[in-house]
This record gives structure tokens, sequence and C-alpha cells, in this order.
């Protein structure tokens, strides 16, 4: 006599989940996620993006998790939730890049060696204050990848962790180095791309 598996109760689940319980969350979090991600690179082209909005779609579910079981369809919340996400993305890089062509507009047509230098050297201390903001594993994650140029794995062993908390560990550090150069009105990428092997 076969064992049939057991059956996917959902709404037992969001119970859980909004009593905080950790097993529930990984469980949705693992029958979601997927599909979640196919949706953000889908919009956005991007498999960094992509990550960094799944990351953020189930952030948000933890975060309001308390409102889980009032749900009617969770799959059409987090799918709806993860097209947002991924238009407000969108909507932010097309301001930047609008930010980015009127500042090159206004530079001289050549930059001579001592301010090419100067520039880097502002550059550097911009990211220098950026990493301050960092806790120890996400600066040490930030450094590996982006300024050493080792793999997720690389960095993963030399941290001793999981290649998978060496990923969010990163990608906090991304969000939070960005969010630190927006605010002081330097476009993050061109920064990133100009000071870091990206």
């Amino acid at each position: 006599m076969s064992i049939s598996p057991p059956q996917y109760d959902e709404a037992a689940l969001l119970t859980r989940i909004a009593q905080a319980d950790q097993s529930a969350f990984t469980a949705l979090f693992h029958r979601y996620k997927d599909r979640v991600y196919e949706i953000a690179l889908a919009y956005t082209g991007s498999v960094i993006l992509a990550e960094e909005i799944t990351q953020d779609v189930f952030m948000r579910l933890w975060a309001h998790r308390e409102k889980l079981p009032a749900l009617h369809s969770l799959a059409a919340w987090l799918f709806t939730l993860a097209r947002n996400r991924s238009f407000n993305v969108l909507r932010n890089q097309s301001t930047a890049t609008r930010r980015e062509k009127e500042l090159l507009h206004h530079l001289p047509p050549a930059i001579t060696p001592e301010g090419q230098r100067l520039y880097q050297q502002e550059m550097q201390q911009l990211i220098q204050e950026a990493l301050a903001l960092l806790s120890p594993a996400q600066k040490e994650a930030f450094v590996l990848s982006k300024m050493e140029g080792l793999s997720r794995e690389e960095g993963a062993a030399r941290m001793n962790i999981a290649p998978n908390t060496f990923k969010v560990h990163l990608l906090k550090a991304i969000r939070v180095i960005r969010a630190y150069l927006v605010s002081r009105d330097v476009f993050g990428w061109l920064l990133l791309a100009g000071c870091c092997r990206w």
C-alpha cells in the first residue's frame, strides 16, 4: 500500500508564519522563490536585480507576516509585489540614467591627469565611507567579491560560511552602498564599476 504525500495546507502555513515560525517561512520561500525570481528576471533582464528583488519580496513578506492569514491568494500577492518592485527598480534606473546624462553633459570635454587622480581619490573616499556603514560580515563579503574579485564559493570559503550566506551578505552590502552613493548624488553603478570589480 502506497503512502500519499501530505497535502499542502497554505492557510496553516501562513498562520504559522504570522506567528514567526521560521521553518514555515523557509518552506514557503522554497515553494515560491523560483517563480518570483522568474518574474523579476523577465521584467528587468538582470540576474543581479532579479536576485535582489526576490530577496526583497520575501523580506517584505516576513516584515508583514501578521497580515498573511487574511490574504485570499498568496501567489497573486507575491507575483504582484515582484512585478511592482521590478517596475520601481526600472524606474529608478531610468531616473539615474537621466541624471548621469545631465552630469556628463556638464563635464569638460577632457579631464586632465591631475583631475582624474583627484576624482579617483574622491571616489575611493566615498566607497570607504559607505563600507563603514556595513556590518563586518557584509563588508568582508563585499571586499572579497568586488575588490579582490573572488567568486562566491571562494569568498564563502575564505569567510568559512555557506555560499548562499555569502551571497546574502554581499547583496545586502551592495544595497547599502548603492543607497549611500545615491544619497550623495553619486551614480553608484558607475562608481562601483570604476572602483571595484563589479
